[in-house]
């Protein structure tokens, strides 16, 4: 296997929106660099790369920008690369900046052409600095830092990141995937090159007050990786099924898993399992050697949509580039202040910043603009899943913010041990429920919006076809399948 990794930083201005979060935000300044890190993978005349971006979401037109790149940079001899065996993922950091329209919000910064373009270059680099390379897997699971953000109330509710001290909290109403996946990249003399690692969580460790754009706990479990390694390596964080999962232990009110503080404890305790796990891929596995073919298979369908709910007040239309933002009030960090202090201060749970005006206003106008695609986009519906295999790895990549319930699902009903099960990639389609998840009232996850859209049974549909899927690409590359 031939295989390049690279890393590259873009730099989007200071005074961008940033995405993620209620109400407006804009970048003051830089707490670290957001990058681009890709590898590059070629064997048997075939060629794969996987790009992970510190963004929130990659949508169709950015990825469609990057393959018209490199399809240029290939038909003008400087690439190798397939342009249709591309995996761009976003690794979802909530202080990076809004690349696309939200909750229907027209003054997204346009940074396609920016990032495409650093895309673009970091697989060119890694094309430049490719060897040849083995590949070793190894996995095991990481508790104790991600949990079920949607909580079951008294009274039968669903509430999204409650105030910890809320006395109506019951119990979450799911489990996170605790799966750390890892694949070290390694030359003939045993140098480390690179590390992919898919590991499930929402990178929003840092206050949603703070106005500095971040990779959150990705950058700085990279950082802390290399301080221990005495190097630097990228390491391409992939994330798993994140939907409905997040770092904030709603029933533990003692702590409190938001700023500088728990960001050094949660990127030190992950770059220390990462160490560890890329340690262990040093010994080949089962006395054989990977398997250097690349094997790639898709599935490409039209998933059940919900009916849009009717207008709740008059469509004002979102806000207009250059518009003045309106008055936002300050939302929780994720439940963790004391309720009574939060309440004197005027700061609202997520779940009353649902019933205010400003919330109603960008639900309603992202709404019109979800009746517009559904009348004139015949394939709003449509939804791209890839299985790859390689070198011993294999890869299933979807569009989604998945539930954790299907994750594990998914991951039960595979072929392949381990199974680096990898979201928002190469669009960004919204949150994928378990089809329980629809069974109660209340959460932010579940509400009819463009960032929420399919029907309740259409997660069943996905864990099938992905099933399907990876039993096709079992079939095709039998070497690289793990026992159950």
């Amino acid at each position: 296997m031939i295989c390049g990794v690279s890393k590259r930083p873009f730099h989007p201005p200071v005074g961008i929106p940033m995405g993620g979060h209620p109400g407006w935000k804009r970048a003051r300044e830089i707490r670290d660099p957001l990058c681009v890190r890709a590898a590059t993978f070629e064997a048997g005349g075939r060629t794969a790369a996987i790009v992970s971006v510190d963004l929130l979401f990659i949508d169709r037109r950015l990825a469609d920008q990057v393959r018209f790149r490199v399809r240029q940079d290939r038909d003008a001899g400087r690439s190798r690369l397939d342009p249709d065996q591309l995996y761009l993922c976003a690794t979802h950091t909530h202080s990076g900046p809004l690349t696309t329209p939200l909750f229907g919000s027209e003054e997204e910064q346009d940074l396609n052409g920016l990032v495409a373009a650093a895309i673009g270059d970091c697989l060119l680099d890694a094309q430049r600095h490719a060897v040849q390379a083995r590949l070793r897997t190894s996995h095991r699971p990481f508790p104790g830092w991600s949990f079920c953000e949607r909580i079951r109330m008294h009274g039968g509710r669903i509430e999204t990141h409650p105030f910890k001290d809320d006395p109506a909290i019951l119990a979450p109403e799911g489990i996170p995937d605790p799966s750390l996946v890892c694949l070290s990249i390694r030359d003939t003399r045993n140098r480390l090159l690179g590390v992919l690692y898919n590991y499930a969580n929402h990178p929003q460790v840092l206050s949603r007050r703070d106005d500095r754009l971040s990779a959150d706990f990705p950058g700085e479990t990279e950082a802390r990786f290399n301080d221990l390694a005495g190097q630097d390596v990228p390491l391409l964080f992939l994330n798993g099924a994140c939907g409905d999962v997040c770092p904030v232990d709603a029933m533990n009110p003692a702590s409190n898993e938001t700023g500088e503080a728990h960001l050094a404890r949660m990127g030190a305790a992950l770059a220390d399992a990462l160490v560890q796990l890329v340690s262990e891929t040093d010994a080949p596995q089962d006395g054989t050697g990977p398997d250097d073919r690349i094997v790639s298979r898709s599935w490409t369908g039209t998933l059940p949509l919900r009916a849009v709910p009717p207008r709740l007040e008059p469509d004002r239309g979102g806000r207009k580039e250059g518009a003045t933002p309106p008055s936002s009030p300050p939302v929780s960090d994720y439940g963790t202040e004391a309720s009574q202090a939060a309440a004197e201060a005027g700061i609202l749970s997520l779940e009353q910043y649902l019933g205010h005006a400003d919330w109603i206003r960008q639900e309603e106008s992202d709404r019109s603009r979800m009746r517009r695609a559904l009348r004139e986009n015949p394939g709003y519906g449509a939804a791209t899943l890839s299985a790859l295999c390689l070198g011993g790895a294999t890869f299933l990549f979807h569009p989604f913010e998945m539930f954790a319930g299907l994750a594990l699902d998914i991951r039960e009903q595979a072929p392949f041990r381990p199974l680096f099960l990898v979201e928002l990639c190469n669009d960004q389609l919204g949150y994928l429920p378990t089809p329980a998840a629809f069974l109660r009232p209340g959460g932010y996850e579940t509400r009819t919006l463009q960032t929420s859209r399919f029907a309740p049974e259409a997660g069943t549909r996905v864990v099938d076809e992905a099933r399907e899927l990876l039993q096709a690409a079992a079939t095709a590359c039998p070497a690289t399948g793990g026992a159950p």
